[in-house]
């Protein structure tokens, strides 16, 4: 009986564990001269997406619309994926994520064109 009791809190110790493991995020913060973009990534998607004005304490939450997982196949070399995200205004921005420390970011239209040049953001270390 005592072995049954001890593998039930074991299991039960493993599984507050597992829970607690898999609730625990790690972002990825990226650094601009104008401002900082940080996300979690599972699975090749990018989460919880928040914006930042340099050096403000406050980020705000921007909703993922689409995401797009190039799979080795993007014309632009070392991108691993590109995400699409919305500012509470409706304002629409693309993000590329590469694998070498860094994401490029980009206004866009109502069409998806890209506005301007873009911002080069570099991962916080």
């Amino acid at each position: 009986m005592k072995t049954k009791n001890l593998l039930f809190k074991l299991m039960l110790l493993g599984l507050l564990l597992s829970s607690v493991t898999m609730k625990a995020q790690s972002f990825e913060v990226y650094d601009g001269d104008i401002f900082s973009v940080m996300f979690t990534v599972r699975n090749s998607v990018a989460h919880d997406v928040k914006f930042a004005t340099r050096g403000a304490e406050k980020w705000t939450d921007f909703k993922v619309t689409d995401t797009r997982n190039w799979y080795g196949q993007s014309t632009m070399k070392d991108c691993l994926f590109t995400f699409y995200v919305k500012d509470e205004v409706d304002n629409n921005y693309q993000v590329d994520y590469y694998k070498h420390g860094y994401v490029w970011v980009f206004q866009l239209n109502d069409n998806r064109d890209q506005i301007g040049s873009g911002w080069k953001l570099y991962l916080r270390e």
